[in-house]
């Protein structure tokens, strides 16, 4: 044994982060989010408390949203736009893209921790969770129909150079991909060419 982090609540999911994954994160039930150091057991934040879905909510209703945060995806009705779940974290490197300029990433160039977030109408909310503040960094929409239960990203190079995308999978039975490279930023790879969605499972 380690190390015990008492988090106090139902965990849902906990991940290390980090240079040296000295951090660890922890999700839970109650849609909470705490920031430790594992190896002193010591609690660095507990990100909003209970009132984190309101502070994201908040970041996405902002006004500056949409100048400040590209969109992958179909138009959506923006009132659909309220932080309900959060799905999960990674610490990754991930391009940000500016809405103003979607062929021209600005890459992070180093890791750092990424919050997943969603409502029930689809959307998906996508995080940089810094130590002090909070980053709106894209809006995911058009690909899902139901709540995000989970993800997966992806960092690499492919014949095109490198890529940067997540996969998402939800309620729906869809499989979304989404392209972060700044290459492809028009609608999720959620179907086929006959409209049905990659999973061959109707929604």
């Amino acid at each position: 044994l380690l190390s015990v982090l008492n988090v106090g609540i139902p965990l849902r999911s906990v991940g290390f982060f980090g240079p040296a994954y000295e951090g660890a994160y922890a999700l839970t039930g109650n849609e909470t989010m705490s920031v430790w150091h594992w190896d002193s057991a010591q609690k660095v934040s507990d990100v909003g408390g209970y009132g984190l879905r309101g502070m994201l909510s908040d970041v996405v209703g902002n006004a500056g949203w949409k100048s400040a945060v590209a969109s992958i995806g179909m138009n959506t009705d923006d009132a659909a736009s309220a932080v309900e779940y959060l799905v999960g974290c990674t610490w990754s490197v991930i391009d940000e893209v500016s809405a103003t300029s979607m062929q021209m990433p600005s890459v992070v160039s180093s890791p750092a921790l990424h919050l997943l977030a969603g409502n029930s109408h689809g959307d998906g909310f996508v995080f940089r969770m810094d130590a002090d503040q909070i980053k709106p960094i894209m809006h995911l929409k058009g690909g899902h129909k139901g709540c995000i239960r989970d993800f997966c990203w992806v960092n690499g190079n492919d014949n095109n150079g490198s890529t940067n995308r997540l996969i998402t999978g939800g309620e729906d039975a869809r499989l979304c991909e989404w392209d972060f490279s700044g290459k492809e930023h028009s609608t999720p790879k959620s179907r086929d060419e006959r409209g049905r969605p990659i999973s061959g499972r109707s929604a």
